[in-house]
């Protein structure tokens, strides 16, 4: 919103603060409003009304809840720029207003210095004193006239004339009516009808004196002629008038031939398209109202806004990141434009001679897992020692790892059997009794044997040694 004033008058700023259902919202003591000068990018200081690029004591001047049970939401702070310690002449206070709390902010709006409507007041000053001028001229005109004509004339009475008057009346007659100097002290006689010569508007030698009644009569005239100008010659004259009403019907008349088309014609070489209308419906807010919400956005802090910045990843580090912006987009757009006589046997090619084969391709597949985390559960690696793995390893039961082939299997086999190893001695048995068809006995006078183990009959003395071993 833009609003113009006159330096040195006090303007209430006025924001109104709604949540993310548009509800007012009451009771905020951080409603904080904002100045900035454009001529300058100047930043007001409330606390000793001065603007300010920097060092600045209270840049946010905290509003104040207008009325919490009528007009709830609605803020206000009185800015008197009489108070402005470096104002400028003719210039423009961008006002900005900010809450952390709000949906609609920050809020906008413009005061407007001076410029065109002091003006005008000017101007309309001038005409004031003129005015004045004027009616007080009337006003001394009035003092000197008679409140009421006797006989169409104005009479007078004299009772007491200054000498220095009567010597300067005296002059003045005796010149007017035509007698000579000093006619009037000789004894020449003056008659009515010099009196009357010396009155005239126009008298026979010189002009009226200033501020004399002839000089105001002469401006009354003047004024009565100019009016007479501006009125009908006849104000009964009847014509005259039908005649302007005849002028005024010929003219609706006109515009009463433009068709539809016309009109759509005149509206379209304006720019207002059919296309442009549809827009018309985005104004289902009103500007206010969205300067309003706007200005709410002006109570986040620096900090607020380097913690949301933050939250969304842009941090300070990546900043520095920004420098690698070192090429207009459009460039890069044209060199990539460029590639689009590529195509997919290219581009396949290329990926072959640089190790992006299908066949590893697949492998991507494996990444089903950030690296963070893998890089987390590494991490945590780093607090075993020696003596940690050494007790994991020989304080572990045995019978907790005893998948097939392992230590464990063997370990714990050396205590029990297992119930893979008593199978295996069952399937022994099995075979030794010649049962096993798909591993048959071999009886040889020596030895006997089966696929995976033999016995061997050793005769010492009068006894026979039976050994088992793998084979």
């Amino acid at each position: 919103m833009v609003v113009r004033i006159l330096d040195g008058d006090t303007e209430r700023i006025e924001a109104v603060m709604l949540d993310g259902s548009l509800a007012p919202i009451t009771g905020l003591a951080t409603v904080l409003l904002s100045i900035r000068r454009v001529s300058d990018g100047f930043w007001y200081d409330f606390d000793d009304d001065t603007f300010k690029t920097s060092g600045w004591t209270t840049r946010q001047q905290a509003m104040t809840e207008t009325d919490s049970t009528n007009d709830q939401g609605q803020y206000h702070y009185d800015f008197n720029t009489s108070s402005i310690t470096n104002a400028s002449v003719d210039d423009t206070y961008m006002i900005r207003v900010d809450q952390v709390a709000a949906a609609n902010v920050p809020q906008f709006g413009e005061l407007k210095i001076d410029q065109w409507l002091k003006d005008n007041f000017d101007e309309h000053d001038a005409t004031q004193t003129a005015v004045v001028g004027v009616q007080s001229d009337t006003d001394d005109i009035q003092t000197r006239l008679p409140a009421a004509l006797v006989g169409g004339r104005m009479d007078s009475d004299v009772a007491i004339i200054q000498a220095s008057q009567l010597a300067a009346i005296n002059t003045q007659l005796e010149v007017t009516s035509g007698h000579g100097a000093g006619a009037w002290t000789s004894g020449v006689g003056v008659t009515q009808q010099n009196v009357r010569d010396a009155m005239k508007l126009a008298p026979t030698v010189g002009a009226p004196a200033a501020g004399s009644v002839d000089e105001h009569l002469d401006e009354i005239n003047t004024d009565t002629a100019s009016v007479d100008l501006r009125l009908p010659s006849d104000p009964a004259d009847e014509s005259l008038q039908q005649a302007s009403h005849t002028q005024t019907q010929a003219d609706i008349s006109v515009l009463k031939n433009l068709s539809q088309a016309d009109v759509q014609s005149a509206m379209t070489a304006q720019g207002y398209t059919v296309a442009r209308a549809a827009k018309l419906d985005f104004l289902d807010v009103a500007i206010s109202t969205v300067v309003t919400n706007i200005g709410a956005l002006n109570d986040l802090s620096q900090a607020d806004v380097q913690t949301a910045m933050t939250g969304q990843g842009y941090t300070v580090a990546r900043a520095a990141l920004i420098d690698n912006l070192d090429a207009a987009i459009s460039s890069i757009v044209t060199v990539i434009a460029a590639l689009n006589d590529i195509d997919i046997a290219d581009v396949q090619t290329a990926m072959s001679n640089q190790g992006y084969t299908a066949g590893r391709a697949s492998n991507l597949d494996n990444l089903d897992a950030t690296i963070s985390s893998i890089a987390l559960a590494i991490a945590g690696l780093n607090d075993l020692n020696a003596t940690q793995v050494e007790n994991a390893v020989w304080d572990a039961v045995a019978s907790g790892h005893i998948a097939s082939g392992s230590m464990g299997l063997l370990l714990n086999n050396a205590g029990a059997d297992s119930p893979e190893m008593m199978a295996t001695k069952i399937d022994e048995v099995w075979q030794r009794l010649g049962l096993d068809a798909s591993n048959p006995l071999t009886i040889k006078k020596t030895d006997h044997e089966a696929d995976g183990w033999k016995i061997t009959h050793t005769t010492i003395g009068d006894r026979i040694v039976v050994q088992r071993e793998d084979v």
